[in-house]
């Protein structure tokens, strides 16, 4: 049964489509290998570019088994967006190199089961950050934004967060990051992507945060750690 809107070579014109089977635990040593091909649906899609083909754009946000889209530089529609909010599998998305308007930002907040959210070298700010009040987030990618640390407060989803990934501020700027009472935090990175002096400190303070397991930063050198 053909579940994918558009046919995979199609799909696989814009980026890469990754398959796979789902088959219950008990009985997945049983069926045979021609059988699981046939049961092959497409997961996740990872698109370099849409390049203004609205309608490639909303059949593959239509899969009705996709789980995870990753979109490069173009960015994506709301209407798109609005047809993965109907999607009870999706629960992964990744936005790189693309603006990020409120009214998309909305749309995404809206995606009831999404739980991994990068959005690496977009435009997101504090008020763009608000409209993810309501999603579960386990996983969140702010890398290589203009959000400063200092505005990134406590945001609802920080009651569910297990990983968070940020940057260190650029030469010449300082900040201040406060993670506090954050219980499901297990993992954070501040981390600089070139080589680069900064005289500018950068100062950091975790505390109450009962299932952190790992801190990196990778700014030994500038800044101030306190932890509580």
């Amino acid at each position: 049964v053909q579940t994918c809107a558009l046919p995979i070579c199609e799909v696989a014109r814009y980026g890469n489509t990754y398959l796979s089977c789902w088959v219950p635990e008990p009985i997945v040593a049983y069926v045979p290998e021609g059988m699981k091909k046939l049961m092959s649906r497409v997961r996740r899609v990872s698109i370099v570019s849409f390049d203004g083909r609205e309608e490639a754009e909303r059949k593959i946000c239509e899969i009705p088994t996709l789980i995870g889209m990753s979109v490069e530089r173009d960015g994506i529609r709301k209407e798109s967006i609005e047809n993965l909010q109907r999607n009870f599998h999706f629960s992964q998305l990744t936005l790189s190199r693309a603006r990020l308007e409120t009214e998309l930002a909305n749309s995404i907040g809206k995606l009831p089961w999404l739980v991994d959210l990068v959005l690496r070298g977009t435009n997101v700010d504090s008020a763009i950050l608000g409209e993810f009040s309501e999603l579960p987030l386990l996983s969140v990618d702010l890398q290589q934004t203009g959000l400063a640390l200092s505005d990134l407060g406590q945001p609802a989803w920080s009651q569910s967060v297990a990983s968070l990934q940020l940057s260190r501020p650029v030469s010449g700027q300082s900040d201040n990051l406060v993670i506090d009472d954050w219980p499901e935090l297990r993992s954070l990175s501040v981390t600089r992507f070139v080589i680069q002096e900064n005289e500018s400190p950068l100062g950091i303070e975790l505390s109450n945060l009962p299932r952190s397991e790992e801190h990196t930063s990778e700014l030994q050198s500038h800044s101030d750690l306190v932890c509580r």
